[in-house]
């Protein structure tokens, strides 16, 4: 008999418009996702919150820290070290060039504030993540998210071991055994681009190790607004169409793979 696998399918970006919520929604209740991270600093993040607390209570809710897109949630002026030149977040570009230059307690006060937004929703926060995996470019980013998950008692994302700065899996690690922050055993980010294929989806649910992981996500009703907003689009069409395609949970079924969710940890 094979080995336990569970797994967290993750949603990511609830709340980046209308049309992300909605097909997030529609992939948990038809589909194989069973959680998501909200964007807080989106217009109309709470509202969809309370859409899926009402319509999707077995679905995973956590905060998707934002530091890379669009407009803080705390003032400008008391902020000004996570800002580019617009007065809104950085493009993941700049921030990599600039994390040095960040100020901590600014950073922290942003993602504390983007927590307490989402809490003020009424929803219950599972775990954390971030836009852009923006926590695991610089130590300092990613010792914030850690202390944040320490003092509300969240699990998080597993750092990523792959597309991050060279020095981060090996301070990840240290900061890892230092906050002893619940988290998966692996991050799986190859549904997202190219590999957005359900033959792809197929072979990453049969060959996942024994133990926890968490696959990464994009799923979204494509609209006009999400056309205008994103590049990542088309895409997101697609991923709903497979991870709620029989064939995915045929997959599961066929492997033996457990569907959990961070609270499940």
């Amino acid at each position: 008999m094979r080995s336990s696998c569970r797994l967290i399918v993750n949603a990511d970006d609830y709340g980046h418009g209308a049309g992300v919520s909605a097909g997030i929604r529609a992939a948990h209740l038809n589909g194989i996702v069973t959680s998501t991270t909200a964007m807080m600093n989106q217009p109309g993040a709470e509202g969809e919150l309370q859409r899926a607390r009402a319509e999707c209570p077995k679905l995973g809710l956590g905060v998707h820290l934002v530091l890379t897109m669009g407009a803080p949630l705390l003032p400008a002026a008391q902020v000004p070290s996570l800002l580019g030149r617009a007065g809104n977040f950085p493009k993941l570009a700049v921030l990599q060039q600039h994390c040095q230059q960040i100020v901590a307690a600014e950073l922290r006060a942003e993602w504390r504030a983007q927590i307490e937004a989402f809490l003020a929703s009424g929803c219950a926060a599972d775990h954390l993540d971030s836009h852009h995996h923006a926590s695991y470019q610089h130590p300092l980013l990613l010792e914030t998210m850690l202390q944040l998950a320490q003092e509300y008692q969240l699990p998080m994302r597993h750092p990523l071991d792959a597309g991050v700065p060279p020095q981060m899996p090996a301070a990840a690690q240290a900061l890892l055994a230092q906050y002893r922050v619940p988290h998966p055993e692996r991050l799986i980010v190859t549904f997202f681009g190219a590999g957005v294929t359900l033959n792809n989806l197929e072979q990453i649910v049969a060959e996942l190790p024994p133990g926890s992981s968490e696959l990464m996500c994009h799923p979204g009703v494509v609209d006009a607004q999400l056309q205008h907003s994103s590049s990542y689009c088309a895409e997101r069409g697609l991923e709903l169409e497979y991870l709620t395609h029989a064939r995915a949970r045929g997959a599961l079924a066929a492997n033996r793979v457990e569907l959990i969710t961070f609270a499940q940890l």
